[in-house]
């Protein structure tokens, strides 16, 4: 009965918080159009949880013209009713300022702070979006038609932002954080990665066929050349969104990324033959055909 009553009251209290932002945002929305009067280009990552895209986000929120939301979700808002555009925007600049402000740039345990950036603030917004990569590719599976409805609303064409690391890194990292979130008291055997493997597959699949579709510009970013190049792809990744990155913000933006990258495929056993089913449905998905698990 206790455990009954506690979902009961979660839920109206979710529902709650729900109202208010949706009419709050409405309503500030409305008067803050002026802020958005420069908006050119609206960009949302696509991809796969534990690929990057927390760091790439926060890379880009430092920038002076752009604002992106760190999971403020977008898509699933406008499944839930959101119509306005400044509502949508002023909801993701309201979420840039919460991660800046109250939660200081860290997620899952990681600092992104960038020093003496504009995280959270704006001088002349151009740029503006989400990075719920891998949440946004789970909606298009249910709803492919997703992407052309937030275009009817804002008037722009999203521009992807395609976040990809080595799958055997991806599928490891997520098996080991949802074992510790939600079954703290297990070890996740291999057995255990079988159902991240199919998620990981049916993500990279709609991947896929976005880039087959060719509706909607992708800048594919890889996680491990960023590592090796983070300068001169952050620099790419900018000019793609429209704008100019200058030095001293590269600089500072690069001092925060790490040297090399984290091989988190390591920390589980993997069976050889499940490396090879891997491997052999890689190869069927044209971007992820030179990745293995030893490359």
């Amino acid at each position: 009965m206790n455990a009954l009553l506690h979902e009961l009251k979660c839920r109206i209290n979710n529902k709650t918080q729900f109202l208010y932002d949706y009419y709050q945002s409405l309503i500030a929305g409305s008067f803050s159009y002026k802020k958005f009067a420069h908006v050119k280009n609206f960009c949302l990552f696509v991809g796969y949880g534990r690929s990057g895209h927390t760091l790439i986000g926060a890379l880009l929120d430092a920038h002076p013209n752009i604002i992106i939301g760190i999971e403020w979700d977008p898509l699933n808002r406008i499944r839930l009713g959101y119509k306005s555009k400044n509502q949508i925007y002023y909801s993701i600049l309201k979420n840039s300022r919460c991660f800046s402000l109250i939660h200081k740039n860290v997620w899952s345990g990681y600092s992104y702070r960038v020093s003496n950036s504009m995280q959270g603030k704006y001088k002349n917004i151009t740029v503006i979006g989400d990075k719920s990569g891998g949440l946004n590719t789970s909606h298009l599976h249910t709803d492919y038609n997703l992407l052309e409805k937030i275009s009817n609303i804002i008037q722009i064409s999203p521009k992807l932002i395609h976040t990809i690391r080595n799958p055997f890194d991806i599928i490891t990292t997520t098996t080991i954080r949802t074992f510790e979130r939600d079954y703290p008291n297990k070890t996740p055997k291999t057995s255990d990665l079988l159902i991240f493997i199919q998620k990981f597959l049916k993500s990279a699949r709609i991947i896929q066929k976005l880039k087959e579709d060719n509706k909607y510009e992708m800048f594919d970013l890889y996680h491990e050349e960023f590592i090796h190049s983070p300068k001169e792809i952050l620099i790419n990744l900018i000019e793609f969104l429209g704008e100019h990155a200058d030095q001293q913000y590269l600089e500072r933006c690069c001092s925060i990324v790490n040297k090399k990258p984290h091989h988190s495929r390591k920390k589980m056993k993997w069976d050889n033959n499940l490396i090879l089913y891997v491997e052999n449905e890689l190869k069927k998905i044209s971007y992820l055909q030179h990745y293995t698990f030893d490359n």
